[in-house]
């Protein structure tokens, strides 16, 4: 699993993601911070990984309900008090969309795209 790799890098410790402070995780301003200054990125925000990724997932043919699942926006309709599943699968699943799709980016690899009968599929 990928948080099992993230583990061989960063050790035994109690945080998957640890702070340089011994005993604390890392903190996710701090990280981004890090992130903006290392890159050609400026005036970034949290929220942009957020939208970033769930515009991707959207691209890439997540439905918008597993979307805001993903994203864990609160459901206060009626069918949400009926129905309990938790949605893991789905939302497993759109992540590993995107996380193909990310390392595509990142190979540098271009989107390959098809049209068929009026529906727009991509490999």
């Amino acid at each position: 699993m990928i948080l099992d790799r993230v583990r061989s890098r960063t050790g035994t410790g109690e945080h998957v993601f640890p702070s340089r402070k011994p005993g604390r995780p890392l903190s996710p301003n701090h990280g981004a911070e890090r992130l903006w200054s290392a890159s050609a990125i400026k005036d970034g925000r949290l929220h942009d990984f957020r939208r970033t990724a769930a515009s991707f997932m959207g691209s890439l043919g997540v439905n918008r309900f597993t979307l805001s699942k993903v994203l864990n926006h609160s459901d206060k309709t009626v069918t949400a008090v009926y129905d309990r599943h938790t949605y893991d699968v789905e939302k497993i699943q759109a992540w590993e969309k995107w996380s193909d799709e990310l390392g595509r980016i990142l190979r540098g690899e271009e989107r390959k795209s098809t049209v068929t009968a009026g529906n727009f599929a991509r490999a």
